[in-house]
């Protein structure tokens, strides 16, 4: 019985596509990590177990065995004592957790590496299932075929998480469970705080249509949810934890793929060439982006569930086009809310536009870090990380991937064999950030002129 369900799911192209990736994610998660960050993360878990472990014994009634509970005592000091803490909690608890139960079972650093990639691995699968189950075997496909989900898993990042808490919000929402949409809200916020600001028309909607009690629910789902992580890590010392949570950010420089980073390429981060007010510039520019959607989706005053999703891709590529961070695993957070809105619409008919949608990520995704990163990494040399505004180490290039790994052994080859070719490209690397960064911006610029464009009822 199960074989059969089996073979008959697997007629459909896009189960054979995932099946054969899944192998593929399996055998090469072990691989790598961006050791950038990975550094940062261990040094939350030290700071939690180089504490003493706190002991809670719990009496349920004197007839029973006592409840007892061992909670690192270090967990709420993270902020304390860490050094960069830019996150709210949920990376450091996930990261923590899967990262002691590694080394509580294994010595093995690929082996590491995939224990603590299994929540990006398995929250992939739930969106390659909750997609098709729900949107079919086109939706499915598209989610496969865009390379900004895999780097994720790659590198490690928590980012498809915050797309599995997204798009389970929006299902959430169109069964009128808005209880569930504002956690699955939260869970996203607790994660990436900036991911959520798109989920405006649907808040919008609830007003709009004077639903009390949904506005209730929903508001009761994100709050009660946002407040029971935050609230025992910001009691602990909220000056701290507002320094380094949230107004870290707001002093950031421009970085990545974003437009407003293009200046401080083109000065060779040189940030005596740069002025101040590029650190903040972007922001009013977004609130009255954000205004603008607003006004005209209640102008228009159509609230049925298709425009709704329309309003909240738009605003979405919108936040990404404007926003001064511009990592490419950003995409993701709202790319199965964009695979949905295709597939819904003729998009989904059109070669051109799928052409341009699974091309663009992939040219991304391989040659942007090829040019930049990898570059850096096989002359040997620094490049500098605009976050920190200091140079990249090629050691910590270096512990971000196995030996044995593809770009380690080809790295040693174009040692010996072409540093001709990758000195230039090393020295050269602001301008493909230019280069790339255009393109990426493009990119999300043609998406919205193609969802503006569509026209159902709008």
């Amino acid at each position: 019985m199960y074989l059969d369900r089996i073979r008959e799911a697997l007629k459909d192209g896009s189960v054979k596509y995932a099946v054969i990736l899944g192998l593929f994610i399996l055998l090469t998660a072990p691989l790598s990590w961006l050791y950038y960050d990975i550094r940062y993360y261990i040094d939350w878990y030290k700071v939690v177990f180089r504490n003493p472990l706190h002991t809670i014994v719990v009496r349920l009634n004197p007839n029973t065995p006592s409840l007892i509970l061992t909670i690192p005592s270090g967990l709420l000091r993270v902020y304390v004592e860490a050094d960069k803490v830019s996150y709210p909690p949920l990376p450091i608890l996930l990261f923590v957790a899967t990262y002691a139960a590694a080394n509580a079972v294994t010595r093995s650093l690929p082996l590491i590496r995939l224990i603590i990639k299994l929540p990006l691995i398995l929250s992939y699968y739930s969106i390659t299932y909750l997609i098709g189950k729900n949107y079919g075997s086109k939706a499915r496909m598209l989610w496969l075929t865009n390379v900004f989900s895999f780097i994720t898993i790659y590198t490690y990042h928590t980012d498809l998480i915050v797309a599995l808490a997204i798009l389970l919000a929006y299902i959430s929402y169109t069964k009128n469970k808005l209880f569930v949409t504002g956690v699955m809200a939260s869970i996203a916020f607790l994660f990436k705080p900036f991911s959520v600001i798109p989920l405006l028309p649907i808040v919008l909607k609830t007003i709009y249509c004077l639903n009390t009690r949904s506005l209730a629910k929903l508001t009761l789902g994100f709050i009660t949810t946002t407040a029971i992580v935050i609230l025992p890590f910001f009691l602990v010392n909220p000056r701290i934890f507002i320094d380094k949570a949230v107004l870290y950010h707001s002093y950031r420089y421009p970085q990545e793929y974003s437009l407003w980073a293009i200046p401080i390429y083109t000065a060779n981060y040189d940030f005596t060439k740069i002025p101040e007010f590029i650190v903040w510039l972007w922001f009013p520019i977004y609130l009255i982006t954000i205004v603008y959607v607003a006004i005209h989706m209640i102008r228009k005053k159509n609230f049925d569930e298709l425009n709704v999703l329309k309003y909240v891709v738009i605003l979405s590529l919108l936040s990404l086009l404007i926003n001064k961070i511009g990592n490419l695993n950003y995409f993701t957070w709202y790319l199965p809310l964009i695979i949905i809105y295709i597939t819904k619409t003729e998009l989904h008919r059109d070669n051109r536009f799928l052409t341009i949608y699974v091309s663009i990520p992939t040219a991304l995704g391989v040659l942007a870090g090829f040019f930049t990163f990898y570059a850096a990494f096989v002359v040997g040399e620094p490049i500098y990380i605009i976050e920190d505004r200091s140079l990249y180490s090629p050691y910590i290039a270096e512990k971000s991937f196995d030996p044995t790994t593809i770009q380690a052994i080809l790295a040693e080859f174009f040692r010996l064999n072409a540093l001709w070719f990758f000195k230039p490209l090393y020295e050269s690397s602001n301008l493909s950030y230019i280069i790339y960064t255009l393109l990426y911006n493009i990119f999300l610029i043609y998406m919205v002129i193609k969802f503006v464009c569509i026209k159902h009822g709008t």
